[in-house]
């Protein structure tokens, strides 16, 4: 089933009421957040398919909901809605948070993750760099001259 399939069988499963919100995204994302489950299912109703897991039956709708307190701290009025699908018993579970600032560039990209090398001493971060050909003949360049 592609995207556009599945988003509309979970809004389906909504509109059919055939779906419930697990009781971490109840107590803990809506109050340190400041959102409500309706605001989920909006984000949902007027959402898209960012991330998909097949093989979990899960995926990561991100959508926009109306009456959200605009913050830096957040990703614009955006929610992430992530569900996890039972075709056997047409339900969805749901549990959402808003993408933070901090781990989201937008409301559809992950920021990358700092890496740790574990042979590195004192534990400096890495991070993943696009390199482009000019910049690794340069530091071929500075190795081989130094």
């Amino acid at each position: 089933m592609n995207d556009a399939l599945l988003l509309q069988w979970i809004q389906q499963c909504i509109a059919n009421e055939r779906f419930h919100f697990n009781e971490h995204a109840l107590t803990k994302h809506t109050v340190t957040e400041g959102f409500r489950a309706r605001h989920a299912i909006e984000a949902i109703e007027r959402g898209t398919i960012i991330e998909r897991r097949d093989s979990e039956s899960r995926c990561l709708v991100c959508g926009e909901a109306t009456g959200l307190k605009i913050s830096s701290d957040y990703v614009g009025d955006y929610i992430h809605c992530s569900i996890e699908w039972s075709y056997v018993d047409g339900v969805v579970s749901i549990t959402m948070y808003r993408p933070m600032s901090s781990e989201w560039v937008n409301q559809f990209t992950r920021r990358r993750k700092r890496r740790y090398k574990p042979d590195n001493p004192g534990g400096a971060p890495l991070t993943s760099a696009i390199i482009t050909d000019a910049a690794r003949l340069r530091l071929l360049q500075i190795s081989a001259a130094g």
